[in-house]
């Protein structure tokens, strides 16, 4: 397993500006166009194809990194077709995420990850998927020793709503280095522990687990998951499958120096009963064009995927996360959001639809470092409340700036627009905006009032806001 003395500066340097947020109880799903079954269906099974790729976005070493990113985005582009759910590790920036989440967004409508901010180190990993993502949580690591210590490593525990049918993805970047089984085992242990509460459900394991494949800490990993199989050993029983090898891959062999040769399976895709593997391979085609006009891979990893059948089964889904049948459940879940965010400035924003029909995500924007630290729903029913807890970097005195946009009925031509201004100095005081259009910042900042209200001949667009640091902001559609 390759070391990680070439993080030490990293994290070093980020050792002062760490975010202190809890978000072990994170949901995070990103603009939906359609919620179309578009999978592969046959009798009781469905076709789906997961995508396991480390692709080495740092916070300060960025060999190429604008140049690999868009290498990257093209080739999925181009291969959508191949892949249903991407799982990207180490992704650590939030404008990162963000720009391939929006690159994406017309073929991975569904996207969660934590929001950690600016450069302060998260948890490196990042969910874009052409089907529907029910419950989520992140748990972060009980245990990590040296430079991840730094991190907020973890993994995330997401369910997939297939069809008629749920199963679910634990995806995780577990402890670097090879001599740290202990550590390694005990989150091995830690994703468990939660495996064990959804053991009806089909689920897979994956992402950088940083474990040599057929080594002896490979083998014990199937005593923790005992329920479960490798699929790329099981389709390739006779491929060694590396997915870091610096001597085939470019960027690998710039990193490591040239000098000792690493050839590992590093990254898994593990599966439970109810999942039938039929494909599985290393992805090793995605290449881009170094400034020095050499062709050179996209990551110092190799991606992995897996097609799967997945076999039906009952589901018990009631109102999609952070969608609430009344305000006070709204509010209740809110102020759960906030104790997990933990100190700083933040926004509460219930949207609460009295129309007729369905709203579906638009748009939303940010100003001056502001963020959603749980992204709002893609969806609002008619008579429902939709939550989202907005927040900013904690690093910078700025505030809370930002706006959401969602359509009545998924028609583009009926917009409603929510704008939220909860500025650092008590000095100006908190206003909301409403709109038929999309608000940007001038609007914002110049037009806002603690109470707002828009017409128009068929809706009544509204607002309020609460004082003090963390306020209440009601919007209402009707």
């Amino acid at each position: 397993m390759k070391s990680t003395p070439k993080l030490f500066l990293i994290f070093a340097m980020l050792l002062f500006v760490r975010c202190q947020n809890n978000y072990d109880d994170i949901y995070n799903e990103n603009e939906v166009l359609t919620n179309d079954n578009y999978l592969s269906k046959k009798n009781n099974e469905s076709e789906v194809n997961i995508l396991t790729y480390n692709i080495h976005s740092y916070l300060i070493t960025k060999k190429d990194e604008a140049l690999r990113l868009k290498k990257i985005t093209q080739y999925l582009k181009e291969n959508n077709t191949n892949y249903d759910v991407i799982l990207f590790t180490e992704i650590w920036r939030d404008d990162k995420k963000e720009e391939l989440i929006d690159s994406l967004r017309q073929i991975y409508p569904y996207s969660i990850h934590s929001n950690n901010v600016s450069s302060n180190i998260g948890d490196g990993l990042l969910v874009l998927s052409k089907i529907p993502i029910g419950n989520t949580h992140f748990f972060k690591y009980k245990n990590s020793e040296g430079f991840d210590w730094f991190a907020k490593k973890g993994f995330w525990k997401l369910e997939l709503l297939l069809n008629q049918s749920s199963f679910y993805v634990f995806l995780t970047h577990a402890q670097a280095d090879e001599d740290k089984v202990a550590t390694r085992t005990k989150q091995l242990q830690q994703i468990k522990h939660e495996i064990d509460k959804v053991k009806k459900y089909p689920t897979i394991i994956a992402g950088d687990i940083n474990i040599i494949g057929n080594s002896k800490e490979y083998r014990d990993m199937f005593t923790i998951f005992s329920d479960f199989k490798d699929s790329y050993s099981i389709i390739n029983p006779d491929k060694d499958g590396y997915t870091y090898d610096n001597t085939t891959n470019e960027l690998a062999k710039h990193f490591d120096g040239g000098g000792t040769i690493y050839q590992q399976r590093l990254d898994y895709i593990l599966y439970s009963k109810g999942l039938t593997p039929i494909t599985s391979k290393v992805i090793t085609d995605c290449k881009y064009t170094n400034p020095n006009e050499q062709i050179w891979d996209c990551s110092d990893h190799y991606g992995l995927a897996t097609k799967f059948i997945v076999s039906e089964n009952n589901t018990d889904n009631s109102l999609p996360p952070f969608i609430f049948n009344t305000k006070k459940e709204a509010e209740t879940k809110l102020n759960s959001l906030k104790n997990l965010y933990g100190t700083g400035l933040t926004a509460k924003i219930i949207i609460a639809n009295k129309t007729d029909k369905s709203l579906t995500f638009f748009n939303k924007s940010t100003w001056y470092t502001s963020t959603f630290y749980s992204v709002p729903p893609n969806e609002i029913p008619p008579g429902k409340y939709a939550v989202t807890l907005a927040s900013h970097d904690t690093s910078e005195a700025t505030g809370v700036y930002n706006q959401l946009t969602y359509t009545y009925n998924n028609n583009p031509n009926k917009k409603f627009s929510f704008g939220t201004y909860v500025p650092w100095s008590w000095v100006y005081t908190n206003n909301v905006l409403t709109d038929f259009n999309s608000i940007n910042y001038t609007n914002l900042s110049k037009y806002s009032s603690k109470n707002y209200i828009k017409k128009n001949d068929s809706f009544t667009v509204s607002g309020s806001i609460n004082k003090g640091d963390s306020p209440f902001v009601y919007f209402e559609v009707k």
